[in-house]
């Protein structure tokens, strides 16, 4: 095994090369492996207004610098771990995300890109044996929302920082203050959520 702190490629973060990722998530899991991650990776040629915006804003957030290494949690078809990839010179981008299919797709496109500094994994974030102390920034746009278990998932991240290392993140807002709540809510029942909603409700 090569050691972190001499590793120059993003593979060596990780501790496994398996094919069958381990999970703490099979609820997402299953989800994000079957129809609903195909209709996501159909989606994803036809990206949601705002989405680059969004992405711009994250990397911003993140700072990311000169030969760093930056792991991207729920990386879906990769479009944030590519303009990762692109932020500076010396980068190494990793994108992890649940569905294998989602990042055969990130694959695929940074391929066609001819990105040579990204690689995609597939595994469960909460519990992947990354390696300690080897990542510089981890981002995520619009991953981290899917936790089983945040705490242990945020833990499993923080290990895989370094000393000084960055987390920058997109979420939705609390339903009563986010647009893709309030609107398809008040167009189909006449009514807005309120502070403590939760989607099912």
């Amino acid at each position: 095994m090569t050691s972190p702190d001499t590793a120059a490629h993003p593979t060596t973060i990780s501790r496994t090369a398996s094919r069958r990722p381990m999970r703490a998530n099979a609820t997402q899991a299953d989800a994000w492996n079957g129809p609903e991650a195909a209709n996501w990776a159909e989606a994803s040629a036809r990206p949601a207004p705002g989405d680059a915006d969004l992405v711009g804003r994250l990397l911003d957030a993140a700072g990311i610098r000169c030969d760093e290494f930056v792991l991207d949690v729920g990386c879906g078809t990769g479009d944030a771990t590519r303009a990762a990839a692109r932020a500076a010179d010396g980068v190494t981008a990793l994108g992890v995300d649940l569905s294998r299919l989602m990042v055969d797709r990130a694959a695929e496109a940074a391929a066609h890109e001819g990105l040579t500094n990204v690689s995609f994994v597939a595994g469960d974030a909460q519990v992947h044996p990354f390696w300690e102390a080897a990542v510089d920034v981890v981002i995520s746009h619009f991953g981290v929302m899917f936790f089983d278990d945040p705490t242990a998932a945020f833990a499993n991240l923080a290990r895989a920082l370094r000393p000084k290392g960055r987390l920058a993140f997109v979420v939705p807002r609390t339903m009563e203050l986010c647009d893709w709540s309030t609107r398809p809510l008040a167009a189909l029942t006449g009514a807005r959520p309120t502070p403590g909603t939760r989607p099912s409700q």
